[in-house]
């Protein structure tokens, strides 16, 4: 082989770690603790350009970026990227020298475009991240002593503004919407503050926590002490593994609830909004409606906020679905479950509850169900009265 034919090895890349969690929940201290516990690694920082400065003279160098999303169009789908770690993580991965990168999050930032930043990169940028970088975990930080009142704060106070935001940028969601989204998507949970709560205190949040994410390594830490061997180089980030459903434990539970026939729109409304169990602290799914045969809708419930809408429609609905190459891909999945009556169609509900009646909540879900008499309705062309909001 001549010796310009031989190729060039592929870079090196830099291993990222994530830190995410509310502002006061302990992050900027748990980054000072691993910067000063990090033995001989030559670590790079990127925080936020509007969080009060980390012990910039224990890192290798830190970077202040101010948070910028953009989309990218793809042929898989519209992305959104942040845009400031690209062009800054990028920078870093080239220089020479660095053997790890720490990013803390802004503390309302969302975690799927951090993720899609290192996963897909952008050409344009001139860098492709993805081959420069290695994404090692996600990491949470939660306030024990806060996290229970934070997700059960009611729905219309929205998460507290991280320091230097101007009001109402990023937008403002509840908080245990952020709470819940940090929480599921982590690959490692740090418990922080253990010292401000009691042991039976910390029994049911443990318990919580598992339940929300069940493959996450959780970490118990006062005043962000970690070894860092948990949370750097940890090889936890990839493809999920299979959900489990974690015993109940200290009042905390999980169960599942999947049903073919359709919900009556009425009965479903008026149940989660005047006899939605005051122990649902957690639910998400797929849901269909008898008024809405077509739709694949999406149900969202963290604490007191709920969020419903459609995502796309069920393969029975889609005309000429042979030829479609998605529907031929998962053909034989699809026809294993297809029903005779309501082909793919089906009900797919998670909820994640304290001292929870499963077996009533079963009850009175199967009682939101359309009967036989209205399912006939239905297979008829019936109209049925729909009070659930449209986008």
């Amino acid at each position: 082989m001549p010796i310009n034919a031989i190729p060039s090895p592929a870079p090196r890349r830099l291993s990222v770690t994530v830190l995410n969690g509310f502002s006061g929940a302990g992050k900027t201290t748990l980054l000072n603790h691993l910067l000063h516990e990090r033995k001989e690694l030559n670590v790079a920082v990127i925080v936020s350009d509007q969080r009060p400065a980390a012990a910039t003279e224990a890192a290798g160098t830190l970077s202040r970026t101010e948070e910028k999303v953009v989309r990218l169009a793809t042929a898989a789908g519209s992305h959104e990227l942040r845009a400031d770690l690209l062009l800054e993580a990028g920078r870093l991965a080239r220089e020479p020298g660095f053997d790890y990168l720490l990013v803390e999050n802004p503390g309302l930032a969302a975690l799927k475009p951090v993720v899609r930043t290192f996963a897909l990169g952008h050409p344009a940028y001139g860098l492709d991240l993805p081959q420069r970088t290695r994404l090692d975990a996600l990491v949470t930080v939660v306030d024990a002593a806060r996290f229970l009142p934070d997700f059960r704060a009611p729905a219309d106070l929205p998460a507290a503004v991280d320091v230097g935001f101007p009001a109402g940028s990023p937008p403002l969601r509840a908080r245990a919407e952020v709470l819940v989204e940090q929480v599921e998507q982590a690959n490692v949970l740090v418990l922080n503050k253990t010292d401000q709560v009691s042991p039976e205190a910390l029994r049911p949040l443990r318990a919580l926590l598992h339940h929300l994410n069940p493959g996450a390594r959780l970490v118990e830490a006062s005043f962000g002490r970690v070894d860092p061997a948990e949370l750097l180089d940890t090889g936890l980030f990839g493809p999920a593994a299979a959900e489990t459903v974690p015993p109940p434990a200290h009042g905390i539970s999980s169960t599942r609830f999947r049903d073919e026939r359709p919900f009556h729109p009425e009965r479903l409304w008026a149940f989660v909004r005047g006899q939605w169990p005051a122990g649902l602290l957690r639910s998400q799914g797929l849901f269909w409606l008898a008024s809405r045969p077509d739709e694949v809708l999406r149900w969202d419930q963290a604490g007191p906020s709920w969020q419903t809408g459609p995502v796309g429609s069920w393969w029975a609905a889609v005309p000429d679905r042979d030829c479609n190459p998605a529907f031929r891909r998962d053909e034989l999945a699809l026809l294993a479950r297809w029903h005779p009556q309501f082909q793919d169609r089906v009900n797919t509900l998670r909820f994640v509850g304290q001292d929870l009646d499963n077996t009533q909540l079963r009850a009175d879900l199967e009682s939101c169900l359309c009967t036989p008499l209205e399912i006939g309705r239905w297979r008829r062309g019936s109209l049925f009265p729909d009070p659930w909001p449209r986008p």
